[in-house]
């Protein structure tokens, strides 16, 4: 994979984010979202794997 091409799928993942947020913030679901993301990076960071 090139530069430019890793470039191109950061850019579009970027997008895809920034519209999750936006849908997220709209419907008030940001804050709820938000926690359970949180949680799952807690739970990841607790599993037995390096």
């Amino acid at each position: 994979v090139t530069k430019p091409e890793l470039k191109a799928r950061i850019k579009e993942l970027e997008k895809r984010l920034m519209f999750i947020d936006n849908y997220l913030i709209e419907k008030g679901l940001y804050d709820e979202a938000l926690e359970y993301v949180e949680e799952a990076i807690v739970a990841y960071e607790e599993l037995p794997f390096e």
